[in-house]
């Protein structure tokens, strides 16, 4: 459901002592609205991504002009601000946070 712009090719065991090669996995990479409009699905009232920092990535796999999401849920655990201006680029308004979990709003088309 994300990018390819990032691979991890190396994971901590534990961290601070030691790492290991991992093989690099081959995968099929879809887009979220690709399989949702395969689905039939066109709308998702409350779509919440929690993907341990790829949230961005999920996002740009998800073309909200085809897949209506009026409410969307971002975990955002660093507080990062490009968070925000990257769902306001989309046309939603950061309506409120708990702890990590920034909730976006569509705003109302002008």
């Amino acid at each position: 459901f994300f990018s390819s712009r990032r691979r991890h090719t190396r994971y901590p065991l534990v961290t601070g002592v030691q790492t290991c090669a991992l093989p690099i996995l081959n995968v099929e990479v879809r887009r979220l609205d690709g399989i949702l409009l395969g689905l039939g699905i066109t709308r998702v009232d409350l779509l919440s991504v929690d993907v341990e920092g790829w949230e961005i990535e999920v996002l740009e796999g998800l073309d909200t002009r085809r897949i209506a999401c009026p409410v969307v849920v971002l975990e955002n655990f660093n507080h990062d601000p490009s968070y925000a201006t990257y769902m306001q680029g989309l046309g939603y308004k950061l309506e409120f946070k708990v702890e990590y979990n920034y909730v976006f709003t569509k705003a109302a088309a002008a």
